[in-house]
């Protein structure tokens, strides 16, 4: 939601979710089921394309996570 309570939206008109979680066990499989929620247009699990994420915080630090590289 938007500081207002509305709820946040692309620039295409979709909703948009913001989330924080733990490690994810099996990122492949939770994109298979993403992947197959009608309607959903995005997962943002970037499997098998990126080899650095850069993972923002809220106190406005960046951490670098490179693929083969644990957390």
């Amino acid at each position: 939601m938007d500081p207002e309570g509305r709820p946040r939206v692309s620039d295409s008109g979709n909703l948009l979710g913001d989330g924080h979680f733990d490690l994810i066990s099996d990122p492949e499989g939770l994109a298979r089921r993403l992947d197959a929620v009608p309607g959903l247009v995005g997962h943002g699990l970037f499997l098998g394309i990126a080899d650095l994420v850069l993972v923002g915080d809220e106190t406005g630090g960046v951490r670098e996570v490179a693929a083969g590289r644990s957390q």
